[in-house]
């Protein structure tokens, strides 16, 4: 019996494996088939409009979220066997949702009509901002607490599939750039009503009106979760936004891309170390520790240098419009891919491993501050380019890196 019990946990995870597999996997292939093409058509500046009010948006998106993507799928994990903890659960993180929804939406409204910035391309700014409502609508933190991957694999799929035949189909001429924040906007909020209709039927779950403590209670549990989450965004987002905001959107795109092939070659690094963080949250083992942070050091270093020399050929693949900027970006960012892989295994896989949560909150929490600072110094030397930019990201990564390597070496974990 404990052996069959044993075996059905291991199938659940290496179903949930699987799906979410596919999911990468989409991810990562779809930019390859449509980025090309929509900058092609449209054009780098254009594209970096786009970039830039997504990247706007997305300061709003993570004040919708607060954090309850989070919190929630421990309660709806440990709520399982009971389909009314589980609405009470689901109805309480919706309303919260839609509240913060409708003040962002003031808020960004307000913003909108207000700021003489922000009022050339406001529509497209509307547009972006209506993706926002699939953050409210698509219960992602549900199905990863009911174990069910496969939902939310029909769910990113079916979104980001739909968002791809919707660009060659509309996207033809240079000043259709204005539809294709729509057409993403429209792409994902079909994916959450997809979403919905599984919530309701598939899963039965029922809405129902939850108790204002009940609301500040889960809000509040939140919160921690929505500082760190805000960190990594402003260490993730603050080039693309300053480049939007002092320089021109050239550069927002060229970021962009940048962003995008970094993304792509620390795909291994982040696959080894989610490899690795169960095994040593099993087996804290100081001398497997050590060796494998040789490993990740010597594969980081690998990828670094790969990128370096292959840089030329990924960005003209993409495009030639934003080659001369972009790769000068990526052979800057090329230290910070170094620094990217052994963070990600400094952290999670160690420092949250050995249950050491606050250094490894307090690095991202620290590392934003940082920068923040790196760019009042750009701000008042009158320092402000691309090129600095592309430096102060990896000065944010190597700051990270130090203050996980000390902590590490004072929690004796390497």
């Amino acid at each position: 019996m404990k052996i069959k019990k044993s075996l059905d946990s291991y199938k659940v995870i290496f179903q949930n494996t699987f799906y979410l597999s596919i999911i990468e996997a989409i991810r990562l292939i779809m930019p390859f088939i449509a980025l090309p093409y929509i900058i092609t058509t449209i054009g780098a500046t254009n594209y970096g409009i786009i970039i830039f009010s997504q990247t706007i948006v997305s300061y709003f998106s993570i004040v919708i979220n607060w954090g309850l993507d989070v919190t929630s799928v421990r309660e709806v994990s440990l709520s399982r066997g009971s389909l009314k903890k589980m609405s009470l659960i689901v109805s309480t993180v919706f309303t919260i949702k839609f509240i913060l929804f409708g003040l962002c939406f003031s808020i960004f409204m307000i913003c909108l009509y207000f700021i003489p910035f922000f009022q050339q391309y406001r529509i497209i700014y509307i547009y972006s901002f209506l993706s926002c409502f699939s953050e409210v609508i698509i219960p992602v933190w549900f199905f990863q607490g009911i174990e069910k991957m496969k939902y939310l694999t029909y769910i990113r799929t079916t979104s980001i599939v739909l968002y791809t035949i919707l660009v060659f189909t509309f996207i033809k001429k240079e000043m259709d750039f204005t539809f294709l924040a729509l057409l993403q906007s429209l792409a994902n909020i079909t994916a959450g009503v997809f979403s919905l209709v599984l919530l309701l039927i598939f899963c039965r779950v029922k809405f129902v009106l939850p108790t204002f403590r009940v609301m500040k209670e889960t809000f509040c549990n939140s919160t921690p979760f929505f500082v760190s989450r805000v960190s990594f965004l402003l260490n993730t987002n603050i080039a693309k936004t300053m480049s939007g905001l002092f320089l021109n959107m050239h550069t927002v795109a060229a970021f962009d891309l940048s962003q995008k092939i970094l993304s792509f070659v620390s795909v291994p690094i982040q696959m080894l170390n989610q490899a690795i963080y169960p095994h040593v949250a099993k087996n804290p083992i100081k001398s497997f520790s050590v060796k494998m942070l040789y490993v990740i050091a010597a594969l980081s270093l690998i990828l670094s240098v790969l990128l370096f020399f292959l840089a030329p050929y990924i960005i003209l693949y993409f495009s030639e419009q934003l080659y001369a900027e972009a790769l000068i970006f990526i052979r800057i960012l090329c230290l910070y891919v170094f620094c990217f892989g052994i963070n990600t295994y400094l952290g999670t896989p160690l420092l949250v491993a050995y249950g050491f949560y606050k250094p490894f909150n307090f690095s991202v929490i620290y590392s934003t501050l940082f920068v923040c600072s790196l760019y009042g110094i750009l701000y008042v030397f009158n320092l402000l380019n691309g090129e600095c930019f592309a430096l102060a990201m990896f000065l944010t990564e190597l700051f990270i890196l130090i203050y996980r390597f000390y902590y590490c070496l004072k929690f004796k974990l390497i």
